[in-house]
């Protein structure tokens, strides 16, 4: 009795972890939709850069226009997006 309840435990484990695989591998064959962006709709080129720490990246990010637009919630965490004298945020694992 013990020994069927634990064999269909690890079975059903298995199972769970066999199909887990497999819609892992299904999801990243499928292909997803792809954006069509032109060169009239993306503007002028924006330099995007990478900043390495002892142990992870941030993004370094322009304050543009936009950017400032696409990061005005942040203001409300006391981070100065509005600031006219900063050119550059720091986006990143563990940064402010």
């Amino acid at each position: 009795m013990v020994i069927r309840t634990v064999r269909r435990g690890f079975l059903g484990l298995t199972g769970v972890l066999l199909a887990y695989c497999i819609a892992a591998v299904i999801g990243a064959a499928v292909p997803g939709s792809v954006a069509k962006v032109t060169r009239d709709a993306m503007g002028d080129p924006v330099k995007i850069h990478l900043v390495a720490g002892p142990i992870h990246y941030d993004f370094l990010l322009p304050l543009t226009d936009e950017a400032r637009d696409a990061l005005a919630p942040l203001s409300v965490t006391g981070i100065a997006i509005d600031d006219s004298t900063q050119a550059w945020a720091l986006i990143g694992w563990g940064a402010r």
